[in-house]
């Protein structure tokens, strides 16, 4: 199990050949890889989280692609949409690898968003049409969801909203608002591929320490849930849980 704050911990920033400027904040694992894996060059999985928060200005369009591990997106701030459907904080979007998906564009206020894989891969995004015949299996699921934060829970109490309704494989999303001073754990289920829980409002305390708005915890297979405890403000924290992982 790992904490890590709301300022993650590498941040880079590059701009685009349009000359749009593009932020990356990486919370786990890196977000110096950019582009895609060469053909000639074999898939390699390891088991470390990856998660990172892009920001992405107004008209900014990533286009149809895939990639090679399932992720979840949370899009956190600003606006746009995926394909024909509008995205706007918080919206949970979640693929299976090898599903096509986008473009993605940022709307007028710009737009945010998290990418999070439970493993890293050297895979990179796979563009569409062009990498069409590297779709090595049937296109899987796109799942979306809203969650509603904002709404301050009573003071010691925990609600737990269902985003993603459990998955016969494991796949599962949910809301967790907790009140002033409340505390709770959301459990994982038995068939568990790892989660991360997200706080999308308010703040938790762990261990003395306040963990505000954008901080993100990954638990492995193995952990058991920890105890969430809400700060002053209360607490909205997303739990998204991945499916066991198979190549």
């Amino acid at each position: 199990m790992e904490w890590v704050d709301s300022d993650g911990i590498e941040y880079t920033h590059w701009t685009t050949a349009l000359g749009e400027s593009i932020g990356n904040r990486a919370f786990f694992g890196s977000n110096r890889e950019r582009g895609f894996r060469p053909p000639d060059v074999p898939l390699t999985v390891t088991d470390q989280p990856q998660v990172f928060l892009t920001e992405r200005p107004a008209g900014n369009v990533i286009q149809p692609h895939f990639h090679e591990m399932p992720q979840y997106q949370i899009m956190f701030e600003g606006g746009g949409r995926i394909g024909k459907h509008p995205v706007e904080p918080i919206t949970v979007h979640y693929t299976d690898a090898y599903t096509p998906y986008g473009p993605i564009v940022a709307g007028e206020r710009g737009l945010s968003f998290y990418t999070m894989r439970g493993k890293t891969s050297n895979g990179g995004a796979h563009y569409m049409p062009a990498s069409r015949a590297r779709l090595v299996r049937k296109a899987g699921r796109a799942l979306t969801a809203h969650a509603a934060v904002g709404r301050r829970a009573p003071a010691r109490s925990t609600t737990v909203e269902e985003l993603i309704p459990l998955t016969a494989d494991g796949v599962h999303a949910q809301l967790c608002s907790l009140g002033p001073g409340a505390s709770a754990r959301v459990e994982a289920t038995a068939l568990n591929g790892g989660r991360f829980l997200l706080v999308v409002g308010g703040s938790l305390v762990h261990e003395g320490r306040p963990f505000s708005r954008r901080s993100c915890i990954h638990l492995a297979p193995d952990d058991p849930a920890p105890e969430l405890t809400a700060g002053d403000d209360g607490a909205q924290v997303l739990a998204l849980q991945f499916a066991p992982y198979a190549n």
